[in-house]
């Protein structure tokens, strides 16, 4: 089995989660609740969590629907607020149709949804992802001239991908066994210096990892959906450590030729050189030095 690491913005995957199909919007008791889908995403990490539950006609990308009595949606027990359409985000990159939203504090590995539709049936959903973060205090340092390895706070998951994002730029998609790759144990990220060097990143940047959960809602009383939990970690700071091309310490060679006569064929040559002493400094893999963020 492969194991894709992929490279993202954090911005474009809200976007994209919250803003696929439609953004047209009808009321919910106009149409037969077996033709609703139901999309939920989450994006949590340390310091919160955002959650968007989008409900949609006849599959995933139709008409949304404003739920009404007895609609409702429940995260974890609480309800979400309507959102209705708008620009995303507060910008006019992209239109959405009518969602349901929460901020909640901190991070919960349990996500639950429980959507009540017109019918007054309930359908529960649930996906639990662990937190994933980078093991290591202060700064990264990245070999140029080896690959490294970067340890996680625990093993990706059979049923989960992990995402690392560069500066926050979109990149490629990279299969395991490539430039960037998870160890057997899955506990470990490997960079090699091929990949850097691809990117022509510069001596420092940041690196943000991502773990994602996906699962499928079988069709029951409605007609199904999907659940889609993603947990981004605190992002770290790396700096490449640059070998040193070797030196040649070349002394100035002195050679003392003395003055001898005819009947002396004897020539003493002196000479002092340092020659090709060349110092390498030693290439780091890991170090837990401070690096300012």
């Amino acid at each position: 089995m492969k194991f894709k690491i992929l490279l993202f913005s954090a911005f474009c995957s809200l976007i994209c989660a919250c803003n696929q199909g439609s953004t047209d919007t009808i009321a919910s008791n106009t149409v037969m609740s077996s033709q609703v889908y139901q999309i939920y995403y989450v994006e949590g990490k340390k310091s919160g969590t955002t959650v968007v539950a989008t409900f949609r006609v006849g599959g995933a990308t139709g008409t949304t629907l404003a739920l009404t009595e007895p609609g409702k949606i429940l995260y974890n027990g609480t309800a979400l607020d309507k959102s209705d359409p708008s620009n995303l985000i507060g910008t006019n990159y992209r239109m959405k149709g009518t969602d349901y939203r929460a901020m909640v504090k901190n991070y919960q590995p349990k996500h639950e949804f429980v959507f009540t539709d017109n019918d007054g049936k309930t359908s529960t959903n649930s996906v639990t992802l662990l937190p994933l973060e980078v093991s290591a205090n202060g700064g990264l340092f990245l070999d140029s001239a080896q690959p490294t390895t970067i340890s996680l706070s625990r093993a990706v998951g059979a049923d989960e991908t992990l995402v690392l994002g560069i500066n926050t730029s979109i990149g490629d998609d990279i299969s395991g066994g490539g430039m960037v790759f998870l160890n057997p144990a899955r506990n470990a990220v490997t960079i090699t210096p091929q990949y850097w060097a691809e990117k022509k990143l510069g001596a420092r940047a940041s690196i943000e990892i991502k773990v994602k959960k996906n699962s499928s809602i079988a069709a029951n009383n409605n007609l199904g959906g999907s659940v889609s939990v993603e947990y981004l970690a605190e992002p770290v700071y790396v700096s490449v450590s640059q070998a040193k091309k070797a030196v040649n310490a070349n002394a100035n060679t002195k050679t003392a030729n003395a003055n001898v006569s005819a009947a002396n064929a004897n020539t003493t040559a002196k000479s002092s050189a340092n020659a090709n002493a060349a110092n390498t400094a030693p290439k780091l893999k890991i170090s837990n030095a401070n690096a300012g963020k």
